[in-house]
Formats: structure tokens, C-alpha cells, sequence
């Protein structure tokens, strides 16, 4: 370890304020704690005075504290109180929140490794609010209208959101070539997406109604932050409930968690979203196609997503319900995914999106609005990389299923070549932490197994061998690489390797 960075820990350790009952430390400065590499241990806290955010430290990480998390501790039941630990007998009696040490100084780690561009030229605000974006290729005059809803929307209440948009929308309008406006009429759109048409349905039209039952009915949820993209722990339903009606009054604060939740089960009980009986066409589950469990995405306005890869080497079915959302799409292209790897196990952020947004190739823009009518259904082809802006609440249903239909295929045995070859150069390669190294591993294991199974079900004759042939070449190629994985890294019984 440098001389500099071994300062910098000295540094960290006699600037943070030590406390007794329990023991832990915090600490304050600019940006994700994770771009600091802190010696921190269980309980520790830390405020991002950047972003107005607290986090404490895990047994898996850092997640975003919120008053209430529990600490058990020498058999004492701690609560976080405004970034402190008291005990349950103290919480009547508040103490003051001591003082973070302000002296650190430790500027956010660079993304030195993902290409980087100029930044935009910052916008402007006309008289009526709404923002002022120059746009470089008059092809891209659409842009503009983006621009006028987000500046005008409800996003705009959404401090620190409504800017990391503008920065979006003033990305791509900069862009000097044509940009690809992805239409809603039925076909493959070389972005990565087809369009299949209005989903094909058996019972109810979608309502928020239902989409509450799905949410109530189900426990032990996945939520984020939008504002920092970190997952979060300890949320009850009712703190999603109170927020939403937070922002319907405008009464969202700076500071304040956004949250989204893009994997809400459609339980099929016969109550919520379930009841609008889709068959997701043309994938049909049979023996070429494998369905998973369906599941809602809940996203409230401002909430941006940062380019990123659904399910690992899966086709994701998409079925617009309420809102309006902005999708940026790549394709999944060997350049793309080389560019993407960069940025993995790194600290996700605006400086990367806009490195991506300029360094991607292929980009389409889909902008589904629901207010009128229901956008067609459509799905991401395996590894298609996307970002989304939600302009307002915004809903949409899903699933992931792995399908040799539409060509689906070609992207999945290149997925799977690529993540091979990841995972081959992880095994020397001392730049990524080891929890990122065995989350490849283990994405590239289960799909190995998934893709194994779709396989077996293939025709050994015609255009079906071919391509059997194809998907075994690459099935070979990943389990080798997994078995060295495994002996390298000690990977537990748990890790099984598909027999292939």
C-alpha cells in the first residue's frame, strides 16, 4: 500500500471521535464512505455532508442508517438515535449528537480506470423554470422535451436528483451525432430491445390498488436509495407509505432517503397485479423457455438508476404500467460489456454514468408514458445495458426468462463467453475486491446452470444444432473457468458447479 494512502488511515483513525457504550467511531467528510476505504468495524457511523446522507457499517458493508436500526450488543439491545447508539432505557432522555471530527479531508477515489470526457456545459434556467440545453445536433431536438418535463415535473422537488438529471438530459444533448428515439411500433430495434405491442392479457387492467396489495402481501423486500444507490436495511412498508405521500404534499426534504424497490413479487394469490393474468407473448414457458417469478419495479419521481445489466445473461420482459420513465439502452456488444467491467466494484456515481453515457456505443432512447394509454410491452435482450430516469411514480412489471426465441441466443452465449474471460483474468487480478470477484463467480455459476438446463431441452438437428453447439462451447468454457475459481478462492460445498 502506498506511503500516502497508509497517512491517510493514521489520519482517519486519530480524527475519529471514540465513545464509549457501545464502543464505535464516526466520521464526516464528502462522498460514499466506500470511496474512502475506512478501517471501520461493526457499528461505526458516517455522514456524507455531500449528500446529506448517514451510514453505518454492517456485517456485509455500508448501508444508510435511519433511527430505529437495532445494534445488539454484550446483550444490550442498542437503537441509532441521530447518529448515535444509545440503549433502549436511554431513548427517553436524547443526548446531544456529538461532533464528527471535521478535520478529514479524503477527496472521493477517481474513476480513473473508465474513460472520461469533458463534462456538459452546465445549463441554465429561463424565466419560466424550465431549463435552458443547448442541443448540438438539431436531429436530437427531442431532448428538449425531456428537458420541459423534468424541469417542470414533480422530479424538479427532488433536491440533488432534479441536477444529476439535467446533467443526463445535458449529456445527450451534447451528443454530436444523430441519436436513435426508439419508436413504440412492433419489432427488433438494434439498441437491444424489442417491441412486442400492447401486452397480452386475461383479467384486470393494472392499478396502483393492486400494486399496494403486492407490496403489503409480501415480506422481506429490497430496497435502495435513489439519492446514493445504496441498498437499505431495516425499511418498513410504512416508511415507503409515508414518503410517498411526503412528496404528493411537497413536503420532500434535502437529506431525505428516496426510495425504489425494483424487485416487488406479483404474488399469485389471486389479489394484486396477478389478477391482470399476462402470458408475456411470444414467450411462451414451455421447454425452450425458462419464466421466472414476475415482480414490479416501484420507482418515485427523481429515482435514476445508473447504467447497469438486469439478471446476468437473461432476457428481461417489460410491461409499462403507470408513469413516465426515460430509458438510455445499449446493446450488448463485446466493446460495450469491456467498457461496462470498468466500473465494476466501483463506486457507482454521476462521474461514471455521464463516462459511460459518452463511451457506450449504440445508444437508443425509450421514453414510455403511461398517462394516456399503455406503452407497448417490451423486452431487454440478454446483457442489454440500460439507465432509467422516472419523471413521475412510476410502475412496470417484469420477468426474467432465459429463451432461445427472437434470437436471444446470440446475446446469451456472448454473456457468457465475456463473464469466462472476467472471471479467468479475476483469478490474478489483485484490482477488485474479493466479495466483487465471487458475485461474478456466482452470477456466472447460476447462469452456467439456467443456460444448462435450456440446453438440455434444445433439438440436436437443423438451426437449433447449430446453436446448441454454440451455447455448449460457451457452457464448456465457464465451467472450466468456475472449477478454477473454486479451488482458488476455497469456495464452499455451497458453490455448486453445473455437470457439464
Amino acid at each position: 500500500m502506498p506511503i500516502f494512502a497508509w497517512l491517510n488511515l493514521i489520519h482517519l483513525e486519530l480524527s475519529s471521535k471514540k465513545l464509549a457504550d457501545p464502543k464505535y467511531s464516526i466520521w464526516e467528510s464528502e462522498g460514499h464512505p466506500d470511496t474512502l476505504q475506512l478501517p471501520a468495524k461493526l457499528g461505526d457511523l458516517y455522514r456524507d455532508t455531500r449528500a446529506a446522507a448517514d451510514y453505518v457499517y454492517q456485517e456485509t458493508g455500508w448501508f444508510r442508517a435511519r433511527d430505529g436500526t437495532s445494534y445488539p450488543k454484550n446483550g444490550v439491545d442498542y437503537r441509532l438515535h441521530g447518529l448515535k447508539w444509545i440503549s433502549r432505557t436511554k431513548a427517553s432522555k436524547l443526548p446531544k449528537v456529538p461532533n464528527a471530527s471535521r478535520e478529514l479531508s479524503v477527496s472521493d477515489r477517481s474513476m480513473s480506470e473508465v474513460p472520461k470526457n469533458d463534462p456538459p456545459a452546465p445549463s441554465s434556467t429561463s424565466a419560466s423554470g424550465i431549463q435552458d440545453v443547448h442541443v448540438v445536433n438539431p436531429a436530437n431536438r427531442e431532448v428538449l422535451d425531456y428537458v420541459k418535463l423534468w424541469s417542470t415535473g414533480p422530479s424538479r422537488a427532488i433536491h440533488g436528483q432534479f441536477e444529476k438529471g439535467m446533467q443526463i438530459l445535458t449529456a445527450l444533448a451534447s451528443r454530436p451525432e444523430a441519436l436513435m428515439f426508439v419508436e413504440s411500433s412492433v419489432g427488433r430495434k438494434d439498441c437491444g430491445i424489442d417491441i412486442h405491442g400492447p401486452a397480452s392479457t386475461a383479467g384486470a387492467p393494472p392499478s396502483w390498488d393492486l400494486a399496494m396489495k403486492d407490496l403489503l402481501a409480501t415480506d422481506g423486500i429490497k430496497w435502495s436509495d435513489s439519492v446514493t444507490n445504496d441498498r437499505l436495511l431495516d425499511i418498513d412498508i410504512s416508511d415507503f407509505i409515508i414518503l410517498r405521500e411526503a412528496l404528493a404534499n411537497g413536503k420532500y426534504k434535502r437529506g431525505d432517503i428516496l426510495y425504489t424497490s425494483v424487485d416487488i413479487p406479483i404474488v399469485q394469490d389471486g389479489k394484486g397485479l396477478s389478477t391482470c393474468g399476462w402470458s408475456f407473448d411470444p414467450f411462451l414457458k414451455g421447454p425452450e423457455t425458462r419464466l421466472y417469478v414476475p415482480s414490479n419495479s416501484w420507482t418515485l419521481p427523481g429515482a435514476i438508476t445508473y447504467p447497469h445489466i438486469d439478471p446476468f445473461a437473461a432476457t428481461i420482459y417489460a410491461i409499462p404500467f403507470f408513469g413516465k420513465k426515460l430509458w438510455l439502452l445499449w446493446p450488448a456488444t463485446l466493446e460495450n460489456l469491456k467498457v461496462l467491467e470498468l466500473s465494476k466494484g466501483k463506486p457507482q456515481g454521476m462521474e461514471t454514468t455521464l463516462a459511460l453515457i459518452n463511451q457506450l456505443q449504440g445508444l437508443g432512447i425509450l421514453f414510455v408514458d403511461n398517462t394516456k394509454d399503455h406503452h407497448p410491452a417490451f423486452s431487454l435482450r440478454p446483457g442489454t445495458i440500460h439507465c432509467c430516469m422516472s419523471f413521475t411514480e412510476s410502475c412496470h412489471g417484469g420477468v426474467a426468462l432465459r429463451s432461445t426465441r427472437l434470437g436471444s441466443l446470440t446475446e446469451a452465449v456472448l454473456l457468457l463467453e465475456w463473464a469466462a474471460d472476467l472471471v479467468s483474468r479475476l483469478l490474478s487480478d489483485v484490482g477488485y475486491d474479493y466479495e466483487v470477484k465471487l458475485a461474478m463467480a456466482e452470477e456466472l455459476r447460476f447462469d452456467a446452470e439456467q443456460w444448462r438446463m435450456v440446453w438440455a431441452e434444445m433439438d440436436e438437428e437443423g438451426e437449433d444444432g447449430e446453436e446448441k453447439k454454440k451455447l455448449a462451447k460457451a457452457l464448456k468454457e465457464a465451467v472450466a473457468v468456475l472449477k478454477q475459481a473454486k479451488t482458488a478462492w476455497r469456495l464452499t460445498r455451497k458453490f455448486v458447479i453445473p455437470d457439464f
